[in-house]
């Protein structure tokens, strides 16, 4: 089988969806399909093409400038013109049995979807308001199936598309990489932008060390906008900033960590959570309507949700310090259901 995917981010640019589509292609070409994946070429260091295990990348159109942290002011609407007209030429010249595309940047599939090629839309977030859901509902209309990270971004998505078109495949990681150590500090994994308020993240452990005299450590890992104006404004000794990590140092830290602290606004079904939940982590979230995070928490029980304020998930934190035995094992009978081999099969399936 010949399989394109369309996704204006791909290794070595690796956020958390990044890296569950990496490696649930790997898997797909593994068994022996073809795989060419067309992405922007955000750095200039980077080859026009190049294969990696198994998989064909190529990037075209070079915007050193294009980022995904801003949302869509931070995105070249030029640049994605150009992406997505190479890119219908390079579907419709190459015949393809399937093509998945990314949900973002949205246009790229406007552009793109008289392919006759199956679609297949990747929808990893929902977000309120009339704006997000008529496009989106554009991008539903291009599609032949709509792919959902969880079983609440698909509730959410019956708002504006026909649920016969609607399959949940859960966000997915490989599980055996990850391992549980010794719980000493806390963890924060997401990029550092507003929406994901790492802030708050600071500030709890911060609060809770202050009322329970303590010296947890609390390790933020990510990149983003707010990365240096937080450096300056939390200069502590046991608030430390990682910036971008490899893959090994971020399972490693991962695996001693007490807990994933997660305030954020608005998400799917994150791929650090399931990381977290496949090192026996539990996870603190914040109870946002847009934050999917909220919702498998609380049906899995893998933590504790608070509202989104400070004295909240202090009071939370504490919560899950004291139960937390309860949420590991929450976490060891949850996380075999996740595999990246398990979505990369149900991929090849529609």
């Amino acid at each position: 089988m010949k399989i394109a995917v369309v996704a204006e981010f791909f290794y070595p640019f690796c956020g958390g969806q990044e890296q569950r589509l990496l490696e649930i292609l790997e898997y797909v070409a593994k068994q022996g399909h073809k795989v060419d994946v067309y992405t922007i070429k955000y750095d200039v260091r980077l080859a026009d093409s190049e294969s990696y295990n198994g998989i064909n990348i190529i990037r075209i159109v070079e915007n050193r400038d294009y980022s995904s942290g801003g949302g869509l002011k931070s995105r070249s609407l030029k640049t994605i013109i150009q992406y997505s007209l190479k890119v219908a030429l390079r579907l419709d010249a190459n015949s393809y049995d399937k093509v998945i595309f990314s949900q973002f940047p949205i246009f790229h599939m406007l552009l793109t979807c008289f392919t006759k090629s199956k679609k297949i839309l990747d929808f990893v977030e929902y977000r309120h308001g009339r704006f997000w859901e008529f496009l989106f509902g554009l991008e539903m209309k291009c599609a032949d199936q709509v792919v959902c990270i969880s079983d609440v971004v698909k509730e959410k998505a019956l708002k504006i598309c026909d649920g016969k078109k609607l399959l949940v495949i859960p966000s997915s990681i490989k599980i055996k990489k990850f391992y549980s150590g010794e719980p000493k500090h806390f963890i924060f994994i997401g990029r550092m932008e507003q929406h994901k308020h790492p802030e708050m993240a600071i500030e709890t452990v911060l609060q809770y060390n202050a009322e329970h005299n303590q010296k947890y450590v609390l390790h933020l890992i990510g990149d983003g906008s707010m990365l240096e104006f937080l450096r300056k404004k939390y200069n502590y000794k046991n608030i430390i900033f990682h910036g971008f990590v490899t893959e090994e140092k971020k399972i490693r830290l991962l695996a001693d960590s007490i807990a994933l602290i997660f305030p954020s606004e608005r998400e799917g079904l994150p791929v650090s959570v399931i990381e977290a939940m496949a090192a026996d982590v539990p996870t603190l979230t914040t109870r946002y309507a847009n934050n999917g995070t909220y919702y498998f928490v609380n049906d899995k029980g893998v933590g504790v949700v608070a509202e989104p304020d400070i004295i909240s998930l202090t009071a939370a934190l504490h919560e899950l310090l004291e139960n937390r035995i309860q949420y590991v094992d929450m976490c060891k009978l949850h996380k075999k259901n996740f595999s990246a081999e398990s979505a990369a099969r149900k991929f090849i399936e529609i």
